[in-house]
């Protein structure tokens, strides 16, 4: 399972995400009691989340296709011991991933780009220490893929049941499952499906913008705790290993 070839670089929109600092905080809010001692995050971009998780983890393994990201996260925790890196797909690197003896695997924003994402889920789980976790943070609802989507290297979004329907088939336990952000709906539509802009959602921002959502996101994340529908941007689930 190569990907390499089909995905663009993204470090331009990861370097601008650096910027969304509370709306990678919201996110790890939602993680961080899933989280053991050793992670490896997969697609690690340019290290935003695993900056949260390293002060609360024994070791963080950062694993990405591109070169560029690996070193610009080399640079940025270059004075933490605590981090490793491969770079490559990590389904097909020559390493022995059950020798880190990982407890977490955090795959945010990942899955979405493997094609075979099914087996990625599978080698997950070989690679993982008994009653280890997976967490998986991916964009929901097939209907809302759209030119941003495309341009972001997505091969698909997930409709409700997909990853349930994994998860079974891989006899791995749900912990816990739910939908995240439900105030980024109507903008992911108007710019992917109407006014269809062929760049990630991060490069159609200015700093104002930028500026302007980190201030809001905080009001936004005890807003979406009381969501009655089952609905959102992303879904999350939370897999272990029996």
């Amino acid at each position: 399972m190569n990907i390499k070839n089909t995905q663009p670089s993204l470090l331009n929109a990861l370097t601008i995400r650096n910027s969304f600092n509370h709306y990678n905080q919201w996110i790890y809010n939602k993680i961080k009691k899933f989280l053991g001692e050793k992670i490896m995050d997969v697609g690690s971009g340019t290290g935003n989340l695993v900056e949260l998780f390293l002060p609360h983890s024994d070791y963080v393994l950062c694993t990405d296709l591109f070169p560029e990201n690996i070193d610009y996260m080399k640079n940025r925790f270059k004075n933490n011991k605590n981090v490793g890196y491969i770079l490559g797909d990590f389904v097909e690197t020559d390493l022995c991933l059950e020798d880190y003896l990982l407890d977490t695997i955090s795959c945010i924003n990942v899955l979405e780009h493997i094609e075979e994402d099914y087996k990625a889920l599978e080698i997950m789980k070989n690679i993982l220490q008994p009653h280890g976790r997976i967490i998986l943070l991916v964009p929901a609802f097939q209907f809302l893929y759209g030119t941003m989507d495309i341009a972001s290297g997505h091969h698909r979004r997930y409709d409700s049941g997909v990853l349930i329907k994994f998860a079974e088939e891989l006899h791995l336990k749900i912990l816990d499952n739910f939908y995240f952000n439900i105030f980024g709906i109507i903008p992911w539509y108007i710019n992917g499906k109407l006014l269809k802009k062929n760049k990630p959602y991060s490069e159609t921002l200015g700093q104002k913008k930028i500026g302007l959502y980190n201030k809001v996101v905080p009001v936004l994340e005890k807003l979406d705790e009381f969501n009655p529908f089952p609905i959102g941007i992303s879904e999350i689930i939370v897999l272990q290993k029996d």
